[in-house]
């Protein structure tokens, strides 16, 4: 719409607002699978442009949420939460829409978070009808389907790379807009680069864009749309620099700097330089420990902390044929320089990068032994001596289903496409290493194996570390046999899950799955597979289901947690198992949209090749939910990584170390937006805008879903001299008491009625205190600011 009005002539703009002013002109939202932060940046960017353009009057207050192909939970909280009165679908499962048709209860009041009451609930249904009081759901609607054998759970995994590419883009938006609120970037330039790659990140969470359910060319578009925003801010990183810069000690950062899009794949600008400067920056609000990697030509480099002037322990690590063979890599980097970067909250860390005379000794395989045990501190990986495979505390391994062919006439004839996953068979085919590496060193151990031609992953144990990584590389898929196939990670252990595992919904709260049963109505299961298939958008565990009549104590029992880099498809098929989709080429179309198969043919027409990264984490049930919480954050949120040349950039080094606040927020708070307001038609003067976010929820852990209050003043205290607050809604577009006006729904529960109206008397009370600037945040909750500073 925003295009579409910049087009019109003064006539035309003043009919809509006419349409406006008289109620007749309605605004809707598309919807796939996409990250929150995603979600709220494109909502927050759509209503602001909104009021701008036509007043507060056209405020939605209605969603309508026609063409998507099932609907989170999540997004119906957060609807709640920008202010919309009710939310309206076009598409719900088939078995669903029928057992809804027949009892009458087509509309209903969806308690879409588990957390935050009124606050997370929004009338939904297709259109009101005369009832007074109306049902409770707290589940999602996924997965969808219109028809038996069709279950659209295929697009939590379509165009694997480009859901990555968004969720990298953005971490890296977010790192942009800090550094520009903290070096006060006001100029149009900045305006416009960021306003350009806040403009492509809102298209991308289209539900035809992240969704991976577009042709060839227009994802191929989509793509190049995302790489024009990075690189118009790259130079507004550097002015960002400088503007620090002059601010703190009235130097200036004037030489260029380079980004390295492609360090995935071992491949950075890094490898023509003997002496180069690394500038990692934190965005969290935390102090962080981050591995990094570097590919490097050859093993003769050292690390310097230049604030501290120490030397990095480091170690190599080769880097494998499987991606030196990537068609898309253009590198001579034979290895991958590792070590750990400690970092203050917000901090900048710089290290010096140089070619050192004396060759280091690089990590050569281990000899053949017969027992292979990966360990550290915290974990040990047995590996199986016949076949190479881990093998304990649990099983892995690579598993591919085979695509249902099909014209698409009949149910029975579904084919899996762009849209629908269908398997021709009942269970995949499980994959057994062929080739098998071990690397040990002082700061990792790793294991690197290979499944076929197209299929490697490297499994690496970091010291200290909690989790284990497993770095996969999947593709060209082999379809030379005329079969499409999707490939999926498995991992088996004996954990007794009871037919349930849990998912995120768009990276937040955790919802509750059963196998072949659905929350409201009763499941005919068409498809054993897919119809068990849910977006896993940052998240999927398992674990020890306490039995009936017998007490558990939580850290008796175990949970098995994997943690994504991207938004993927991925179920518990059978107990004590999970598995998640990685990667997947059809050659039939599904005859819902696209019109093409899903066949992506890379830069060489054989197949993409993609690769990813999963952690896993297998601890007690009661310390799992602070290890997922804070790896998510880690891995959404990356430290921004930057390079230069020391030589000609000397004052950049005046950074090394610098904190834009002299203290950490609490373990359970996450800065989810920092950003100046720079439509400068509007321009406040000295503010912006920040998003906090409470990540824990309710009993989830013993401490960290306890309520915290953040004093805002103090914390910005280093950089800004904080003068005034003002409260806004989740979007920025109305202060936070226009929620309100809401429209207030009676559910059919007495129950739930007494809770809501005792929540009611309780607000306008304050509990913040009188500091006006501190303010408590509850489980889940996220709370908006405008802060003024002089």
């Amino acid at each position: 719409m925003s295009r579409w009005w910049k087009e019109q002539d003064d006539k035309t703009k003043q009919l809509v607002r006419t349409l406006v002013d008289e109620g007749r002109l309605e605004v809707m939202d598309d919807e796939a699978t996409p990250y929150y932060n995603d979600m709220i940046d494109q909502q927050a960017l759509g209503l602001n442009f909104i009021l701008k353009e036509f007043g507060k009057c056209a405020r939605p207050r209605s969603a309508w949420q026609i063409d998507p192909f099932g609907h989170s939970r999540e997004h119906g909280s957060l609807f709640a939460q920008f202010g919309f009165d009710g939310l309206f679908l076009g598409r719900i499962d088939y078995q669903d829409s029928d057992f809804r048709t027949e009892t009458k209860s087509r509309e209903m009041l969806w308690q879409a978070s588990s957390n935050l009451g009124e606050a997370g609930r929004i009338f939904t249904g297709i259109l009101p009808n005369e009832n007074t009081t109306w049902p409770l759901k707290y589940d999602d609607f996924f997965p969808y389907a219109h028809r038996p054998h069709s279950f659209w759970t295929g697009y939590f995994t379509s165009r694997s790379a480009l859901k990555d590419f968004v969720r990298r883009t953005n971490n890296y938006l977010q790192t942009v807009r800090q550094l520009v609120t903290f070096a006060n970037l006001e100029d149009e330039d900045t305006k416009n680069a960021i306003n350009l790659l806040e403009r492509e990140m809102g298209i991308l969470q289209h539900h035809d864009a992240v969704s991976g359910t577009e042709r060839q060319h227009v994802a191929n578009d989509y793509a190049k749309r995302l790489a024009r925003g990075i690189n118009k801010c790259i130079d507004v990183i550097r002015r960002a620099f400088d503007g620090i810069l002059f601010k703190l000690y009235g130097a200036h950062a004037d030489e260029p700097i380079f980004i390295c899009p492609l360090l995935n794949i071992s491949q950075c600008e890094i490898e023509s330089y003997d002496n180069i400067a690394l500038i990692l920056y934190n965005p969290l609000p935390r102090e962080v420990q981050t591995w990094i990697q570097i590919p490097t030509v050859d093993a003769t480099y050292q690390v310097i902390d230049v604030e501290s002037g120490n030397k990095e322990l480091i170690q190599y690590t080769p880097v494998y044929n499987e991606t030196k063979s990537i068609p898309e890599r253009d590198s001579k980097a034979e290895y991958n320089l590792v070590w750990k970067a400690e970092q203050r909250p917000l901090g900048v860390k710089i290290y010096r990068i140089f070619r050192n005379s004396e060759e280091k000794s690089v990590i050569k395989p281990a000899e053949p032994m017969r027992e292979v045990i990966l360990s550290n501190e915290h974990l040990e990986l047995n590996f199986d001596s016949n076949d190479n495979s881990l093998s304990s505390p649990l099983e892995q391994y690579f598993c591919i289903y085979e695509s249902m062919p099909g014209n698409n006439s009949e149910p029975i004839f579904q084919a899996s496409g762009a849209y629908v996953f269908r398997p021709k068979n009942s269970s995949c085919q499980p994959l057994t290493v062929k080739n098998f590496r071990v690397y040990n060193g002082e700061l990792f151990n790793e294991v690197h194996q290979i499944y076929n031609e197209w299929i490697s992953q490297t499994i690496r144990l970091y010291k200290n570390d909690k989790n284990v990584e497993f770095e996969w590389q999947v593709g060209p898929i082999n379809v030379d046999d005329k079969v499409g196939r999707e490939v999926v990670i498995k991992f088996d252990s004996d954990l007794s899950s009871n037919s349930l595992f849990y998912t995120d919904s768009n990276g937040r709260e955790i919802l509750k799955r059963k196998r072949n049963y659905r929350p409201t109505w009763s499941l005919n299961q068409t498809e054993k597979i897919s119809g068990n298939y849910f977006p896993v958008n940052s998240r999927i565990f398992i674990r020890d289901e306490p039995k009936r009549n017998r007490r558990h104590l939580s850290d008796q029992l175990r949970q098995l947690t994997l943690v994504t880099d991207r938004s993927h498809g991925g179920s518990s098929i059978r107990d004590g198992s999970i598995e998640v989709m990685l990667h997947r080429r059809t050659l039939y179309d599904d005859a819902l949209g696209v019109a093409e198969p899903l066949n992506e043919k890379g830069k060489d027409g054989k197949g993409l090749i993609i690769k990813g990264n999963v952690k896993l984490i297998f601890d007690s049930v009661e310390n799992s939910a602070a290890l997922h919480r804070e790896l998510s954050h880690r891995v959404n949120n990356r430290p921004l990584t930057i390079f230069t040349t020391l030589d000609s950039n000397k004052n950049i080094k005046k950074l090394a170390g610098w904190s834009p606040v002299n203290m950490a927020l609490s373990p359970n708070i996450h800065l989810l937006t920092l950003a100046k307001d720079l439509d400068l038609e509007n321009q406040l003067e000295n503010s912006f805008v920040v998003r906090l976010e409470h990540f824990y929820e309710k009993e989830e852990d013993k401490t960290l879903s306890q309520p915290v209050s953040v004093d805002l003043r103090e914390f910005f205290s280093e950089s800004f001299n904080i003068v005034g607050v003002e409260e806004l809604s989740l979007g920025a577009n109305m202060k936070v008491e226009e929620l309100n006006e809401r429209l207030s729904w009676k559910s059919d529960s007495e129950l739930d009625n007494y809770i809501i109206k005792r929540e009611q008397s309780q607000k306008g009370k304050r509990k913040d205190g009188e500091n006006p600037f501190l303010f408590e945040f509850n489980p889940m909750q996220i709370r908006t600011f405008r802060l003024w500073y002089i």
